[in-house]
């Protein structure tokens, strides 16, 4: 066939002549005839590229030429609309083309083609079952190499000697779905057939087989090349040697893009990178978004700003300005790099996007947490050199960040003269018990900081992590519990911190309430008594005394009830039916795979479901009361306290439900630390009550039913 440019020249019916010339020599010719189908589905002449494509499908069938076929296959289905006719198109070609009752009908019913796996990804496993032939060479990311041993047709499963586990049996679906076949002439295969020889190949070759590994395995960050070449391929203790050697060469190969810190992949180059015109001309017609910002990177690793040549510089900001504005609403992903990478570059940002808008904390927030932690910092830089960042954005954002933003935000702030902000937001979020899993987990990481700088107690602590756990075991949040058990009532080191800091009455309380968790597995609570009993052998009895007192009832107030009611009236009535406005609107727009509106309504649809199932849960297991007929003789929910403090001012507060605060008026939760210490004391008891700083000596004045105006508040 005549070399691609003049091809392409060629109008459409001619470049279709040349086609049907070189179908009678199909298996031959594959490689060109694919080209031309692929070449008429870019220029979205669909029904061209699907005649063509089922010509080449009977011819391909004539020749038996399988690999072919299945390749075809595969291709086509990036441009089908509805990928269950089309699988079911590939079901009816393959069933006629495999001869019948054969192990390849086996393998057809086994990839997923009848199931609900897409098209092209049970195609894909179809061609690894088809390429597994007895002494194949092949990978499994939990076994590691192995050779096929046998194929069990009767069970439908291959069996495989792996390095770690011989004669492992794998079912049909799963091997597809999981194992990579090596071809024979791979380096892993190598391995197999003759370890020693492998060993002083990798030895001598260390830069060669960083490139392998990639190209087996994709572009890959240096942390995971080390787990994946130290479990594969030598020992862990042989990495730094092997790495050393390795760095040197792979610096000084052209075809080598080195990554800009450990978090970036490593990748290959197919030729020397070289910025002329030709490249200028190419990268002015891109339009992917992160092929484009992956360019102008690499760009500007060639070039400084000052040396830009001017007609690079216009195409910078020309696809630049594509990014932001030419793909509809793009991910924060994309628009923070593309700023940056403005701003590297020399660009006027403010002519490129409204950067003001992230001084929003919302909206920082959000694009904070989708962003890789080596750019949050970054990111903050640049907000604070535009004067986008308002003197509470960070504080008031920061309680929204994922863990991995959090950690960034945070170290930024203590770099650049925010820290003392910073720990009064953690306090007035401990005061208001406010503090998220996130946050929590950043003070728990960082305790001995958050006490010398006063920001709260390690018994105070200890209380917030038991607050967090009842909240996360009550909407079921099993990650969080989870994180929890892990970070501090499992952590030894955490337990010897805050336990200690504790009054030998606080610490029987506080562990009587951790035994009386509902929720917690059995073994949960085993691991926590037995790491508490070996620092404190005393509180053994908190974990096995039938006669620790019964939890409280869920109870609240009408007032507190009727208001989440009415939330979750609302989140029925209008907030899901319009999400589901929302995603017929968006997928009314076509291709859902880069269908930003679509992507978004549905995450926006799995937030609200799953606050639908939280209110659910919530109102069925609390009750709501007007607290009406109690005399309290105790402080508990339905009394009025009050006490005396030791500079002689009294202070008055009433114990209502779960869900009742209201901070001007006294109400407190009976789930509060403060109703917690306050619960069963009578007149005249000394307390103390917990504070940011050191506990309040106070004593207890008066126990009496509600006042009028407190019960006029529930009613309300």
């Amino acid at each position: 066939m005549e070399n691609n440019q003049s091809w392409r020249e060629l109008a459409d019916d001619k470049v279709e002549e040349l086609f049907l010339g070189r179908l009678s020599d199909s298996k031959r010719c594959f490689p060109e005839l694919m080209e031309i189908i692929v070449w008429f589905a870019g220029k979205q002449l669909l029904d061209l590229a699907e005649a063509c494509a089922e010509l080449l499908q009977d011819a391909l069938k004539k020749e038996a030429a399988e690999t072919e076929l299945l390749l075809l296959l595969e291709r086509r289905a990036l441009w089908q609309f509805d990928p269950r006719v089309y699988a079911s198109v590939c079901v009816k070609i393959l069933a006629d083309f495999f001869p019948e009752r054969s192990l390849k009908q086996m393998y057809l019913a086994a990839c997923g083609l009848q199931d609900d796996v897409l098209p092209r990804e049970a195609l894909r496993r179809l061609k690894v079952l088809c390429d597994l032939t007895a002494g194949k060479c092949c990978y499994e990311k939990t076994w590691g190499l192995g050779a096929v041993a046998e194929i069990d047709q009767f069970d439908r499963k291959f069996v495989i000697n792996f390095e770690g586990k011989p004669a492992h049996r794998l079912a049909f679906g799963y091997a597809g779905e999981a194992v990579q076949p090596l071809a024979d002439d791979n380096f892993l295969a190598l391995k197999l057939r003759e370890p020693e020889k492998f060993k002083a190949w990798i030895k001598a070759n260390p830069a060669e087989a960083v490139k392998e590994t990639i190209r087996q395995f994709g572009e890959m960050n240096l942390t995971r090349l080390r787990a994946l070449m130290t479990g594969l391929m030598f020992a862990e203790k042989d990495w730094s040697e092997f790495w050393s050697s390795a760095r040197a060469k792979l610096s000084a190969d052209p075809l080598v893009a080195a990554p800009g810190n450990r978090n970036d992949p490593i990748r290959l180059l197919a030729v020397k990178k070289t910025f002329d015109e030709h490249w200028r001309g190419e990268f002015a017609a891109l339009n992917d978004a992160e092929k484009i910002l992956s360019e102008i990177e690499q760009l500007l690793q060639h070039y400084s700003p000052q040396k830009l040549p001017e007609d690079f510089k216009k195409a910078v900001e020309d696809r630049l300005k594509f990014v932001l504005y030419g793909l509809g609403a793009p991910r924060h992903a994309i628009i923070v790099p593309a700023l940056l990478l403005a701003d590297e570059a020399q660009l006027a940002a403010e002519g490129l996007f409204a950067v003001s808008a992230y001084g929003q904390p919302d909206l920082l927030a959000s694009a904070l947490n989708a962003l890789p932690a080596r750019l949050v910092g970054p990111f903050l830089a640049y907000l604070e050199k535009k004067s986008a960042l308002g003197a509470e954005t960070i504080p008031q954002m920061m309680a929204q960040l994922s863990a991995v933003a959090l950690n960034e935000a945070v170290a930024y702030c203590r770099r650049n003269g925010g820290e003392e902000k910073l720990f009064n937001l953690m306090r007035t979020l401990l005061r208001e018990r406010a503090v998220g899993i996130e946050m929590f987990a950043w003070m728990a990481r960082n305790l001995q900081l958050v006490c010398e700088r006063q920001v709260c107690r390690p018994d105070i602590l200890a209380e917030t992590a038991l607050d967090l756990l009842k909240t996360a075991l009550a909407v079921g949040k099993r990650k969080h519990v989870g994180q929890l058990l892990r970070l501090c009532f499992t952590n030894k080191v955490l337990l010897k911190e805050m336990l200690p800091a504790m009054s030998a009455e606080q610490r029987l309380d506080f562990s009587r309430r951790l035994a009386l968790l509902s929720g917690l597995t059995a073994a949960d609570k085993q691991s926590i008594a037995a790491k508490i009993i070996l620092l404190f052998p005393d509180l053994a009895g908190a974990f096995s005394d039938p006669a620790v007192a019964v939890a409280a009832p869920k109870l609240t107030s009408w007032r507190s009830y009727r208001e989440r009611q009415e939330r979750f009236d609302k989140l029925i009535k209008e907030d899901i039916p319009r999400n589901s406005k929302e995603i017929g609107v968006a997928r009314s727009y076509g291709d859902l795979r880069e269908n930003y509106e679509y992507k978004a309504a549905r995450e926006m649809q799995a937030v609200l479901m799953r606050r639908k199932a939280e209110y659910e849960k919530m109102l069925s297991e609390v009750k709501g009361t007007d607290f009406a007929g109690i005399k309290p003789e105790v402080a508990g929910p339905g009394a009025s306290v009050e006490l005396k403090l030791a500079d002689g001012s009294g202070k008055t507060y009433h114990i209502l439900g779960e869900w009742d605060s209201d901070e001007k008026l006294g109400i407190i939760s009976y789930r509060s630390k403060l109703a917690e210490v306050l619960n069963g004391r009578r007149r005249g008891d000394a307390v103390e009550l917990p504070s940011e700083t050191s506990p309040v000596s106070c004593v207890v004045e008066s126990v009496s039913e509600l006042p009028p105006e407190i019960k006029a508040w529930i009613n309300a």
